[in-house]
């Protein structure tokens, strides 16, 4: 039997992160959840997940310093920013830094079902994740 792909979501807020660990379950696919990029990062969800969904702005780190903290560490892990305040500006930057999307909050089922398939053809998951 596949494995179901993992994807990790990242964002302070317990009420957004319990929302968004449901939906991903709810679409097919594993799901863990972060208060902090730093847990994330010392996680095996590092390697082990498809994509990483994160909150664009949370004390310490957000989705921005995630990103750098990838490429630094020479990390592929696609990664979807999400934010309750969208900007385009923002978005422009998410994307020229290599991110899948930039979403905003309430997350829709339908975009972060299209950015975790594309995420797991990027990672290389042939297997699982959600209706098809």
């Amino acid at each position: 039997m596949a494995e179901v792909p993992l994807v990790a979501i990242v964002d302070d807020d317990a009420s957004a992160l319990a929302a968004g660990a449901s939906l991903i379950r709810a679409l097919g696919f594993a799901a863990s959840g972060f208060t902090t990029v730093a847990a994330f990062l010392a996680s095996d969800a590092l390697t082990l997940a498809v994509c990483v969904v994160v909150d664009v702005r949370m004390p310490e780190m957000g989705g921005f310093e995630l990103l750098r903290r990838l490429v630094a560490l020479e990390r592929q892990v696609p990664t979807v920013l999400a934010t309750a305040f969208p900007d385009a500006v923002e978005r422009s930057w998410a994307l020229t830094m290599g991110a899948i999307d930039y979403l905003s909050k309430p997350l829709r089922a339908e975009d972060l079902l299209r950015c975790v398939r594309l995420a797991a053809t990027v990672r290389g998951a042939t297997s699982g994740g959600g209706p098809g």
